[in-house]
């Protein structure tokens, strides 16, 4: 099985989902560390899980033409508890901080 997201391939589902959480709390990129320093986070993550969700149409049918054709969540098995548990993972280990932007 191959895990993808964005284009990019991961070699497993954690470090798949370790980039779903990245790209959603850095806006890819845009939002710099201090920008989401001003963010809150749900105790469970499942509010920022439905966020994503929603926002890139992680449960419905890929291309929104064919209905026959799966999720990127169905293709992928990942529950929404899961996706929860990684963007509360980057919200309590803040990979996008490094020695250079921590004290910014």
């Amino acid at each position: 099985m191959s895990f993808q997201f964005g284009n990019t391939l991961f070699p497993n589902r954690y470090r798949m989902l370790e980039a779903v959480a990245y790209e959603w709390w850095t806006a890819g990129g845009s939002n710099r560390p201090e920008i989401i320093d001003t963010l809150t986070c749900s105790e469970d993550g499942l509010a920022e899980a439905d966020e994503a969700i929603g926002g890139w149409d992680l449960d419905q049918p890929r291309g929104h033409y064919d209905e026959e054709e799966p999720s990127w969540m169905e293709t992928h098995n990942v529950t929404r508890e899961e996706l929860a548990e990684a963007l509360l993972e980057f919200w309590r280990t803040r990979p996008d901080r490094t020695e250079e932007t921590a004290d910014v």
